[in-house]
């Protein structure tokens, strides 16, 4: 197998707060493709959720430029590790990130996803194959449910940050050195791949909770035409929710980054 540095890779990225930087980043390598998504932060920490999405991402991108068939959890393990040493991270005093990775080997598309930054795939035939981690939101889904609605915010996010990195509820890169093997991985024909999208949740959530676009497939239509477009959609159908009542959530925007990657044209 080799690198396939043919790849076409297209990124549009939107801050849910024009006041205040997006904490999404995104790495490019010649056969890769790299999304991060830093989490916002209840409670307040020294660093930011972009602060480690930016760090973390750097290092992905420098091993896979160094090694580029280097298998994806060894280098998230790596890069993770190298993080944590470099600035003494602590559990419970770190921020986190998701991560997905999306790279060509020349004969197969390998696709890493942790944490709520899925990848989503359509195939030669026109199918969608979605590769997913959807611990986090199973986890609040649980966690809301046993809860009931008299528990307070503040009580409700201790439970829930209780749970992050932990058997019973979700992973998400922080300062746990082995959280790298309980990501996702899946390893596709390229041949059977006609387009791949890696986004962050304010991204997928348009899709899979307002169904807007009202399918993956429409999604791809969009961003294989302009990236740029499918998230003018959703930013805009968030705006005219701006109560937030249509669709309950803690913001009426979250930052939203895509990158589409698409082979060469012979």
């Amino acid at each position: 197998m080799r690198p396939d540095p043919s790849l076409i890779i297209r990124t549009a990225e939107l801050p849910g707060d024009p006041n205040r930087p997006s904490e999404d980043r995104i790495f490019t390598t010649p056969n890769a493709a790299i999304v991060l998504d830093g989490a916002s932060q209840y409670f307040p920490l020294e660093r930011s959720g972009g602060w480690i999405a930016d760090e973390l991402g750097r290092r992905l991108q420098k091993l896979l430029l160094k090694n580029p068939l280097r298998d994806l959890t060894d280098t998230l393990d790596q890069a993770v590790r190298e993080l944590i040493a470099t600035y003494d991270l602590r559990r419970g005093e770190a921020p986190s990130t998701t991560v997905n990775i999306v790279r060509s080997t020349g004969d197969e598309l390998d696709v890493l996803v942790l944490c709520d930054s899925p990848v989503v795939v359509l195939d030669t035939s026109g199918e969608i194959d979605q590769i997913r981690d959807d611990r986090l939101s199973d986890t609040h889904k649980r966690l809301r449910h046993i809860s009931g609605s008299s528990t307070s915010t503040d009580r409700f996010v201790e439970r829930f940050e209780s749970l992050r990195n932990h058997p019973e509820g979700f992973w998400c890169v922080s300062a746990d050195p082995a959280v790298a093997q309980h990501a996702l991985v899946r390893d596709l024909s390229l041949a059977s791949v006609s387009s791949a999208l890696a986004v962050t949740d304010g991204v997928s959530t348009g899709v899979d909770r307002y169904g807007i676009p009202q399918s993956w497939t429409q999604a791809f239509k969009m961003g294989t035409s302009e990236p740029h477009a499918l998230i003018d959609l959703i930013h805009k159908a968030e705006a005219r929710d701006f109560l937030c009542t249509l669709w309950p959530r803690r913001k009426v925007h979250d930052d939203k980054s895509i990158c589409l990657i698409q082979g060469s044209q012979p």
